[in-house]
C-alpha cells in the first residue's frame, strides 16, 4: 500500500512539473519562438514514429466543396467497423427500416490489405468560439489513415487508388 502511495505522489509531481512548463512556455515565449520550437519539435517526434498518416477530411479546403473520397471511404469503413469497433453510432433515416451503423469519433479500425496492417481512424474537430464566428460549419470531419512507412508505395499505389 505504501508504495502505491509513493507512485501516486511521484505521478503527482510529475505532472505538476509539466503544467508548470506548459504555463511558463505559453506565457513567457515569444509566439515567433513559439513556431519554431513547435515546428522543430513535430519534425523529431515525426522522425521517431513509424506510421506514415494520411487525412481524408470531408471538406477541401475552401470548405465549399466536400471530397469526393469522403463517402466511399465512409461506406468501405461502416462495412469494417461493424465488425470490429467497440463504439459505434446509429443514424436513424426516414423511410429506412433499420439504423445505419457506422464507428464512432475517435474510434479505430484495423484492416488489412496485402499483408499489411491498416489504422482507420474517424475524427470530429469542434472549433473553439472564436474560430466558430469565422467559420460556417460546427464541426469538421475526417478519417485519418495510418501505416508504416516501409509501406508507403504499396498504400499509395494501389491500396487509396
Amino acid at each position: 500500500m505504501r508504495m502505491l502511495g509513493g507512485a501516486w505522489g511521484a505521478l503527482d509531481l510529475f505532472v505538476s512539473k509539466i503544467m508548470i512548463f506548459n504555463f511558463l512556455f505559453d506565457k513567457l515565449i515569444p509566439s515567433s519562438i513559439k513556431g519554431y520550437i513547435e515546428r522543430y519539435g513535430q519534425k523529431i517526434v515525426s522522425s521517431l514514429n513509424p506510421c506514415i498518416k494520411i487525412s481524408f477530411n470531408e471538406f477541401n479546403g475552401d470548405r465549399l466543396r466536400r471530397n469526393e473520397a469522403f463517402s466511399p471511404i465512409q461506406l468501405y469503413l461502416r462495412e469494417k467497423s461493424s465488425g470490429s469497433a467497440k463504439r459505434l453510432k446509429a443514424h436513424v433515416i426516414k423511410g429506412w427500416h433499420s439504423p445505419i451503423i457506422s464507428m464512432d469519433y475517435n474510434e479505430e479500425v484495423t484492416d488489412e490489405f496485402q499483408g499489411v496492417k491498416i489504422w482507420w481512424t474517424a475524427i470530429k474537430h469542434t472549433p473553439n468560439k472564436q474560430i466558430l464566428l469565422l467559420a460556417n460549419s460546427v464541426e469538421q470531419r475526417s478519417y485519418r489513415l495510418c501505416f508504416r512507412k516501409r509501406y508507403r508505395e504499396l498504400i499509395n499505389e494501389s491500396y487509396i487508388k
